[in-house]
């Protein structure tokens, strides 16, 4: 199992077969920034307060889906 690779046994997985799921960059570097400040860090990726108002704003700007 490589460092960036989360293994998952089989009594947590669905079909009990045991699953590895590679992170993806962005997942990485977030989890360094995170132990690198010691987990100190809040709403740096995602508002602490207010979460729902500000995704509704996001819906409203990005109009009605296809």
């Amino acid at each position: 199992m490589g460092d960036h690779e989360i293994k998952l046994p089989p009594e947590v997985v669905k079909t009990r077969n045991g699953r590895t799921i590679t992170m993806e960059h962005v997942l990485v570097q977030w989890l360094n920034f995170h132990i690198q400040t010691d987990g100190t860090n809040t709403a740096e990726i995602a508002p602490e307060k207010n979460q729902r108002k500000c995704l509704d704003v996001i819906r409203e700007k990005a109009g009605p889906s296809p």
